[in-house]
């Protein structure tokens, strides 16, 4: 999704997070088609020969077969070796990794960059399945596969992140996630149970959203995680924030990574290109502006904003094309 968790450059924004939901970000139901993406894509990898994937590709070819043999579950099997895994049982958790192994390979595909070797994207993938089917809750009303992709993208993500060493996290926002992470630690200690999103916001003096923001970021999630089980249950964050915010977890999830999407997308742009794109979209809880009035706050003919309009949408298309994300899901209702 960044998705990477890049700068969270809104944070110094109007401090209007706690209205972001007029993003109106739609909620996301990919696994159908997800699905039949991924059939038709492995369809025709295995219809290949085999000299096609020999030498350094020999390797990825076996791959691509092996769990190209794996069958696809329906819902109610999903939810029965959900249900399975949730107790122990061995075979139900191999099962749900093995039906999903193409949709790591898929997602994996899609976020490659140059340089990193789609294997290791693979291989980071799959530890994001695993950890998928160890939080999956089978009697919650979501298919797991929904459930899945965040995590799986999240993994890779961090994977291509660590790598690349390409994005760096400003200074200020590094400091913003070690006073939450320390504030979190004294709430826990104090209240003797996991702190909530809105008790974490109203004790560092934050929006939910900034809050729910800084915790997006890869080692604060994780550094979270391992301060929450010190402290208190075995829980981990993640599982708290839905339970006790009444959030449903894949609507908390795929809303937050589109969030990180188009935050990292108007980070990237021009000053002028940012507010063309907030004006008129209305983002950061504003009302959507017209031609004239975004020219006027921009000192631009209203020919001008809507070239720079259109400029700058192609801009962000291009941004966008190794996510697994499309554009209209980020500023179209």
């Amino acid at each position: 999704m960044k998705t990477n968790r890049q700068t969270h450059h809104l944070l110094n924004d109007e401090r209007s997070l706690e209205d972001s939901t007029d993003y109106q970000i739609d909620e996301v139901d990919e696994v159908d088609d997800v699905e039949a993406e991924e059939i038709d894509e492995f369809e025709r990898i295995l219809q290949k020969s085999d000299d096609q994937f020999r030498g350094t590709d020999d390797l990825l070819y076996r791959y691509y077969t092996e769990v190209g043999r794996y069958p696809l579950l329906t819902a109610e099997e999903e939810k029965k070796y959900g249900l399975l895994a949730q107790k122990g049982d061995r075979e139900a958790r191999n099962i749900l990794m093995q039906s999903n192994l193409r949709l790591v390979v898929m997602i994996a595909r899609r976020q490659q960059r140059q340089g990193i070797d789609l294997l290791d994207l693979i291989s980071e993938g799959n530890l994001g399945l695993n950890h998928a089917i160890e939080k999956y809750e089978a009697d919650r009303n979501y298919r797991f596969s929904t459930y899945a992709v965040w995590w799986i993208r999240h993994y890779i993500s961090s994977a291509i992140m660590n790598q690349s060493r390409t994005v760096r996290v400003p200074v200020h926002v590094n400091k913003a996630i070690a006073r939450l992470v320390r504030i979190a630690k004294k709430l826990a200690q104090k209240l003797k149970r996991e702190p909530t999103i809105k008790e974490l916001a109203k004790e560092s003096k934050l929006t939910i959203y900034e809050v729910m923001n800084l915790l997006a970021d890869n080692e604060a999630i994780f550094s979270l995680d391992a301060l929450i089980t010190q402290e208190g249950d075995g829980q981990d964050f993640h599982h708290i924030i839905p339970d006790q915010e009444n959030i449903d977890v894949p609507d908390y999830l795929m809303k937050l990574e589109k969030f990180s999407v188009l935050e990292s997308l108007l980070a990237s742009l021009e000053e002028k290109e940012k507010a063309v794109i907030v004006y008129r979209f209305g983002l950061n809880g504003r009302r959507q502006k017209t031609l004239d009035e975004t020219g006027e706050k921009l000192s631009l003919t209203r020919d001008q904003v809507r070239y720079l309009q259109m400029k700058t949408l192609e801009k962000m298309k291009k941004l966008l094309k190794d996510q697994a994300v499309e554009m209209e899901d980020l500023l179209f209702e």
